[in-house]
């Protein structure tokens, strides 16, 4: 008979059917015995297990102790030495144009012999200095190899003739770099450190070309005469930094300076004493402080014979001070007659005025403002 379990049993809840009492358990109904004791229902074998993973390795023992060395074998006996080779063939005999010299270890000079094509060994010969170095000669291309060569004489390299052809020749002063018509074009004329340099066009002429002096100065020269220099800008009397020599017109032979197109300020709200620097360029003073211009005096010449400088005074109070050197003459030009001005002259406020040196110890002032 089947029985009726209630749907949603408690845990440990009771159910009797008959003499029969079922306790729920959470899971399923238990028959009762009679003495009250649960008594299961036979529950399905489960399946089998899964395998448990396998342990870790042990760690690794200790290793042994090595056992003792074994001893050493006797001495095997020498073999027998074998019989001696037959002498090899002589070589072929080297090439005679081509020899490779290498120097004694004496201190003294010696004679190298260069042997000619026909294997003759009392052939001409060159002496050269003793040195630890290797010289190699090959007469057939006429060609010398050396690491250094000491002379006391003249070096000559030439195609052709010497001296008619002759590409570079070095002296004990100076050397010589030539073209293909023997003109040279490369000319060091001096000596020591303090040498200049040319490059000429016409070994005929002093000087020709361009010369490079070894005080940093420039020279241009055509058939023996200046054209063109750079100068010093420290040396006495340079200006511009360069000068160009005038043609006919204008007065021929004369050097001048090398225009600006700029009118650069020179002084700039100070005193100074007129010098070359001065050419070309501006005294100025825009401010109340009154400032002194002092001419050259005659016995200096870095503010040069024809030099010439612009002061301005853009400031609306005190005047610009031009003072006399030293055995200096300043006349001013008033646009009727010339005025010795008997020590200098001023430059009012607005006023702008041109010296120009004539002469050593004689200056021309020009201009508006001016007060001698």
């Amino acid at each position: 008979m089947a029985i009726n379990f209630p749907d949603a049993p408690s845990l440990n809840q009771e159910h009797t059917v008959g003499t029969t009492t079922w306790k729920w358990d959470g899971t399923v109904w238990n028959a009762l015995d009679e003495l009250g004791a649960l008594q299961g229902v036979q529950g399905i074998t489960g399946t089998t297990g899964t395998q448990g993973t396998t342990g870790t390795t042990g760690t690794q023992g200790t290793t042994g102790t090595t056992g003792t060395q074994g001893t050493t074998g006797t001495q095997g006996t020498t073999g027998t030495a074998g019989t001696q080779g037959t002498t090899g063939t002589q070589g072929a005999t080297g090439d005679i144009n081509s020899t490779t010299i290498t120097t004694s270890t004496t201190s003294s000079a010696f004679k190298v012999p260069f042997a000619n094509t026909t294997a003759s060994t009392t052939g001409n010969y060159a002496l050269l200095q003793d040195s630890t170095a290797t010289f190699t000669y090959n007469p057939s291309t006429n060609q010398f190899a050396v690491g250094n060569i000491i002379t006391t004489g003249d070096i000559t390299v030439n195609s052709g003739s010497v001296d008619v052809d002759q590409d570079a020749k070095f002296f004990s002063t100076r050397f010589d770099l030539y073209n293909t018509n023997s003109d040279v074009i490369l000319h060091n004329k001096g000596t020591g450190s303090g040498s200049d340099t040319f490059f000429t066009m016409n070994n005929s002429l002093s000087y020709e070309g361009i010369v490079i002096r070894n005080l940093a100065a420039v020279e241009l020269y055509y058939a023996d005469v200046l054209q063109f220099d750079t100068q010093n800008y420290t040396a006495t009397g340079a200006t511009t930094g360069a000068r160009v020599l005038a043609r006919t017109f204008g007065g021929g032979g004369l050097y001048y300076d090398v225009g600006m197109n700029e009118l650069f300020k020179y002084n700039d709200n100070v005193s100074d004493t007129l010098e070359g620097g001065h050419c070309g360029a501006v005294a100025f003073k825009d401010v109340t402080t009154g400032y002194t211009l002092t001419l050259e005096a005659s016995s200096s010449l870095d503010f040069p014979v024809n030099g010439m400088t612009t002061v301005i005074n853009a400031f609306t109070s005190t005047a610009y001070t031009i003072t006399e050197g030293a055995s200096t003459t300043l006349y001013y030009l008033d646009g009727t007659t010339r005025v010795d001005t008997a020590g200098g002259c001023t430059v009012g406020p607005g006023g702008v005025a041109n010296i120009w040196r004539e002469a050593a110890g004689i200056y021309y002032i020009w201009g508006t403002g001016i007060t001698p």
